[in-house]
């Protein structure tokens, strides 16, 4: 206890000396940040984002029920700091805490940050510049990845973008074809805030991988995006008490976010040729899930799994999903290799019987 009150005390006097008045009324920017037993990260998350070179700010912090010392820190910032607001909930998860600061937000624009990541000092203005001088809906950045505290050019990077999308305002058709070459993340992107609040884009709740039907409405809605050839976003992957850290899991998301995306594009007929592409993506994920259940969860997750593959015989008879024979007991690797072999049958089915093929190429396996 002593060590943390030296801390709070010594947070205290470094946040003095930072301390200024800030008189706006419009931010040009919310950024949002739901905050989960974030004691060890929130320091260098919340240090970030108020040393920011973009002044004009709102930064909400939801406290997703946190039961250590988050919320005494953010407290902590938020006297200090007249940008910041704390929500309090229950602990909801992250798409409620995210959604409930949607609500509220008063920026122009609105980002992302998790608890447990920190931005380049010049992110905000550097996206909200790119934002205004193109009249994009969603401008996007590259992130550094950090796992043992070494920072590499990981899964976020911009170098894992095509060049010929970067460093230009893309429009519809571009999008469409290229979704799957956006990151699949809600974080290191800029949007609109009238974009999201007209389109009542949410994040799912009660699950992990909520940010995924946000990222498909997103991607699919907005009419132009913007990619910058630099990475901002410091990624944090190796947060033990992240929902994503462990490989083994232990609930049925993937299941609960097909349905979510499926039921997007139900409400949007337009993009019905998207709907092999789309919903493969996140079937595959679905599927191979089962292959990372705990032993204890596994029997649970098998029949939602089966759930599932009923569903989508029964909606879906044109595609292989529904007739994708998986165990209980299989390996993620069995599964991997029993979907590309669908795959591959289905491909050959549909070519003879229609007399051509069907382009599946692009429907990457998680």
């Amino acid at each position: 206890m002593g060590d943390y009150t030296n801390f709070i005390e010594e947070l205290c006097d470094e946040l003095t000396v930072l301390h200024r008045n800030y008189t706006f009324q419009n931010p040009k920017v919310t950024i949002i940040i739901p905050a989960y037993n974030a004691e060890d990260y929130i320091y260098d998350c919340l240090m970030s984002i108020i040393k920011q070179s973009l002044k004009e700010i709102e930064i909400i912090v939801v406290n997703d029920g946190s039961n250590d010392n988050t919320l005494s820190i953010v407290s902590v910032f938020a006297q200090h700091d007249s940008r910041i607001k704390l929500i309090n909930q229950n602990n909801l998860m992250a798409g409620t805490a995210r959604n409930n600061a949607i609500n509220i937000a008063k920026g122009k624009f609105l980002t992302f940050a998790d608890s447990d990541d920190r931005l380049d000092e010049s992110t905000l203005e550097t996206l909200y510049n790119t934002a205004q001088c193109y009249n994009c809906d969603i401008t996007i950045c590259g992130a550094y990845t950090i796992r043992n505290n070494k920072q590499k050019k990981g899964s976020y990077s911009t170098q894992k973008i095509p060049r010929e999308l970067k460093n230009k305002n893309l429009p519809k058709s571009v999008i469409l074809n290229n979704i799957f070459n956006l990151p699949p993340v809600a974080w290191a992107k800029l949007y609109k805030t009238d974009f999201i609040k007209k389109n009542n884009i949410l994040f799912q709740q009660g699950c992990s991988g909520e940010d995924q039907i946000f990222f498909i409405s997103t991607s699919l809605l907005a009419d132009s995006i913007y990619i910058l050839d630099k990475n901002y976003y410091y990624y944090r992957k190796d947060r033990s008490t992240s929902l994503t850290y462990s490989k083994k899991k232990n609930n049925n998301s993937a299941v609960l976010n097909f349905y979510a995306i499926e039921e997007f594009l139900r409400a949007h007929s337009n993009f019905k040729n998207l709907e092999f592409k789309i919903l493969n993506k996140y079937f595959i994920k679905a599927a191979s899930w089962l292959g990372k259940c705990t032993s204890s969860y596994k029997k649970t997750y098998f029949k939602d799994l089966q759930t599932l593959l009923g569903h989508l015989q029964k909606n879906y008879p044109q595609y292989y999903w529904g007739y994708t024979n998986v165990y209980k007991n299989d390996s993620y690797l069995t599964i991997k290799i029993k979907i590309f072999i669908y795959m591959k049958l289905f491909t050959w089915r549909r070519s003879n019987a229609y007399g051509t093929t069907e382009d599946i190429n692009n429907c990457t396996c998680l």
